[in-house]
């Protein structure tokens, strides 16, 4: 039920389920609990009449006698337990600031091991049968919202490696319906941007953690910088207005020089300094999009930047109405990760400015 806020439910789990008519199978982490684990499954079933909960899965159990309890726990409330799996040491991603480990950054074998694993326990210890028997028959899938785009395309190159791996795949998505033909490229390994293209996109991701390798890769942020100054469409945001800054100052308090098409300095700090749902309103001067058009997406970040004197901004966020959304020529940089969907105008005059340019 966790979304935007105490009273709303928009952006859950639970939100989503109501709106598309599906049930949720519960997850819960059942380590060190017993007979409680009824009054929360309980709860969650009762909390909205409107989502409907047939089924349970039970996570890091001790045992498969500890799981015969849990089950018992849950008798008369009219959900269904589907398993209970057990808390394997080995079978976990690494966590750090921003979350899990990254699937770009595991190797291969790793990766394949780290699944395989998993697909035992969940045949071993969740009843399939039973899981497949409460979930709905698969249907069309609803098409999306928008138009689809017409006339030639364009070439718009997304950064996607180690350092820049945080995308909403709906947004790449909806840039290729309008028209963009996406392309690619690393900032890490590349010596220089992919050749005829009219856009750059910049997404979130770890620059803090890969910055000296991005630093030490001068032709490519040469290239990038080239590419804004000369009017290329590019849209940056959160890792991306990082790397766009003058330079990265991590936890150690080494300054590393980035792309310097902005004159800010972004640093780490130890503590989160932004979390939680988005809406912006665009002011006047947004290449992509027309003022006073709403568009949403999310705040995620331990970093700030030095305050930017002297960049406009088109941004106004609804939440306390600060200003946002740096705009140089036609390079647009924010710490807020959009979501296309919300607004598909966006990505229409993103690739639309592209064509122009």
């Amino acid at each position: 039920f966790d979304g935007r806020g105490g009273r709303s439910e928009e952006g859950s789990t639970a939100h989503i389920a109501k709106v598309l008519s599906i049930p949720v199978v519960l997850v819960v982490n059942a380590e060190a609990m017993t007979r409680s684990v009824g009054a929360i499954v309980k709860g969650f079933a009762a909390f909205d009449p409107g989502v409907h909960i047939p089924g349970v899965i039970f996570n890091r159990v001790g045992s498969e006698r500890h799981t015969g309890i849990l089950r018992d726990a849950l008798a008369g409330t009219g959900v269904r337990v589907l398993g209970g799996i057990p808390d394997e040491k080995g079978v976990r991603l690494p966590e750090r600031h921003l979350g899990l480990v990254s699937r770009e950054e595991m190797e291969e074998k790793r990766w394949r091991d780290f699944v395989e694993r998993l697909a035992v326990l969940v045949e071993r210890y969740v009843d399939i049968d039973g899981l497949l028997s409460i979930l709905p028959v698969a249907g069309s899938s609803a098409t999306s919202k928008g138009r689809s785009g017409c006339g030639r395309k364009v070439r718009i190159a997304v950064a996607r490696d180690r350092a820049f791996c945080f995308y909403y795949q709906e947004n790449l998505d909806i840039l290729r319906r309008y028209g963009g033909e996406i392309v690619f490229f690393s900032p890490l390994e590349d010596r220089s941007l992919p050749g005829d293209i009219s856009g750059i996109y910049l997404g979130g991701g770890y620059p803090e953690l890969f910055a000296g390798e991005l630093s030490s890769n001068r032709s490519m942020m040469e290239d990038i910088k080239s590419a804004c100054l000369d009017g290329i469409c590019v849209y940056a945001e959160c890792g991306g207005l990082m790397y766009l800054g003058e330079g990265l100052v991590d936890l150690k308090g080494r300054e590393y020089t980035m792309v310097g098409v902005f004159p800010w300095l972004s640093k780490m700090l130890k503590k989160r300094v932004r979390l939680g749902y988005r809406e912006v309103r665009m002011k006047r001067g947004c290449p992509f999009l027309k003022a006073g058009s709403i568009i949403r997406g999310h705040e995620f970040h331990y970093s700030e930047i030095s305050p930017p004197s002297g960049v406009k901004m088109v941004y106004e966020v609804l939440e306390g109405g600060n200003q946002e959304g740096y705009l140089l020529n036609n390079t647009l940089a924010s710490y807020i990760h959009l979501h296309f969907a919300s607004n598909p105008a966006f990505a229409e005059g993103f690739v639309r400015k592209c064509k122009e340019v």
